[in-house]
């Protein structure tokens, strides 16, 4: 039986301690030639630093796991985009990396609805990169780099990004920027790339061809409302003033979530009355500050109580894990916590994705045994984790 909370399990292969009704098993081990289902091994290693990550279903009843790799000095170590490749039984086939050209610190990411990932690179000249998850077709840049002033650079420290795809013909794509002044970006596809892709079904040119940009400004004191902007230098200031070092961001039924690490708040924007709401990583929606987000909605009626079920990964700390926070009852419950003694002081748990019909909670532990680990969680009774998305990253701030 699931008890959330009650860690009762130690796992001493992969150092951690489980809920009660949880089993874990280790996928990867970064600078390690992966292990197939088969007894073979994978022709390269494991990526280091492994990040953000999405899951993406395939034709015939496998998945694809996409993770970051957030090396520092990608340039030289090489950073990039791992894939893990699993069949309808969730036995691994395959691992393979899906982005090789020369990128650096990709942290945050974002999944298309075509069914692309997008990677960003958080530092200073950084891309948001569209990726095949299998690697089939070349990784381009996105014009979320771009700007549309042709005497600025391309490129800014991004995160995390996602669409708004209620209305594909009016489709809108949005990017954050991890710095004290980064604008929230808003991508505009050409109209006429646009609907070509819809007729043809091939998107590769929708997100990296010149679109119309927009930065976001919200209005002040705290009135509310918001509004886009063209002036990226009035955007920068306003971010600054209201929405600094944005990190996850998500869509849910017209509502765009993104968490400001600095202010410690999480930012709720209405994208059809075009009003906003604020509320506290602290004392509000969350404990602390969460690294990604998973919203739990329930498919059934039997499964109701868990309707406002958010699971939450943290980083950092002496004992980062996985956790579940009961909106109804604002109870706050751990499913996993490493072992002190196993992990460093500056670990982060990152890449929290469902897979296989959410029967399987991956994540990654950053920077185990200084580089990281790849797990997979189940419920022992095979019962899914059902649930939407949303992908809301955000690390503890530092003024250091």
């Amino acid at each position: 039986m699931f008890v959330p909370g009650l860690l009762n399990q130690l796992d001493e292969e992969n150092g951690i301690f489980l809920a009660q009704g949880l089993t874990a098993r280790t996928v990867g081990v970064s600078g390690k030639r992966v292990h197939y289902a088969d007894g073979t091994k994978s022709k390269d290693t494991m990526h280091i630093f492994p990040d953000a990550a999405g899951c993406f279903d395939l034709e015939d009843g496998g998945y694809v796991y996409a993770s970051n790799s957030e090396v520092p000095f990608g340039f030289i170590l090489g950073a990039g985009v791992g894939s893990f490749i699993f069949d309808s039984n969730g036995d691994l086939q395959e691992y393979r990396r899906v982005l090789e050209k020369k990128t650096c610190m990709n942290c945050g990411g974002g999944k298309t609805p075509w069914g692309t990932w997008l990677s960003g690179e958080e530092y200073n000249k950084g891309e948001v990169w569209e990726v095949d998850p299998l690697g089939i077709d070349e990784a381009n840049k996105t014009w979320f780099g771009a700007s549309n002033d042709e005497n600025i650079e391309r490129g800014r420290p991004f995160e995390s990004a996602i669409c708004d795809d209620r209305d594909m013909l009016n489709l809108a794509c949005f990017a954050t920027i991890d710095s004290g002044d980064g604008e929230l970006r808003r991508l505009t596809p050409n109209a006429q790339i646009l609907s070509d892709a819809i007729s043809s079904n091939d998107y590769s040119r929708v997100l990296t061809s010149e679109g119309t940009l927009d930065y976001l400004l919200l209005d002040v004191p705290s009135n509310g409302t918001f509004s886009w902007t063209q002036d990226l230098s009035l955007a920068q200031k306003n971010a600054e003033l209201n929405y600094q070092n944005l990190e996850g961001i998500d869509h849910y039924d017209g509502t765009l979530y993104l968490i400001s690490k600095k202010q410690r708040e999480v930012i709720s924007l209405n994208l059809d009355n075009f009003t906003y709401e604020k509320s506290s990583t602290i004392n509000g929606t969350f404990n602390e500050q969460p690294d990604q987000i998973l919203h739990v909605l329930s498919d059934s009626e039997e499964n109701s109580n868990s309707s406002n079920m958010i699971y939450f990964v943290e980083d950092g700390g002496c004992m980062p894990g996985l956790f579940v926070r009961d909106m109804n009852h604002e109870h706050y419950f751990p499913l996993l916590e490493k072992v002190p003694q196993k992990y460093l002081p500056s670990d982060e748990v990152t890449g929290l994705a469902f897979c296989d019909n959410h029967t399987r909670l991956m994540i990654s532990f950053q920077r185990f045994n200084l580089f990281g680990k790849l797990l997979e969680i189940r419920k022992k009774d095979g019962l899914p984790f059902t649930g939407t998305s949303l992908n809301l990253k955000a690390h503890k701030y530092s003024n250091e």
